[in-house]
């Protein structure tokens, strides 16, 4: 099996598993100069699927950012800091 076919493979069964509402949040990933929103649970999990996307090595040099949780948009301020 290819990295390709293991990629897909990984996605179906998650399309097929139940996920909490709640739990799912939409991140953007970055990574030189590209940008892309993907769904996942934890930003662990949405750093190597970005890295898996993205055809990365490796995986920490993705960076994510959680835009929303479940149907709410998450807004980050410095405003609060201090």
């Amino acid at each position: 099996m290819n990295s390709r076919q293991h990629i897909d493979r990984l996605f179906e069964a998650e399309e097929v598993s139940p996920t909490g509402g709640e739990g799912h949040c939409t991140y953007h990933a970055f990574w030189r100069g590209k940008k892309i929103e993907l769904k996942a649970n934890t930003s662990y999990e949405a750093q190597k699927k970005a890295a898996a996307i993205l055809k990365v090595k490796k995986s920490y040099e993705v960076t994510v950012v959680l835009v929303g949780k479940g149907d709410e948009p998450v807004i980050h301020s410095t405003a609060e800091i201090g």
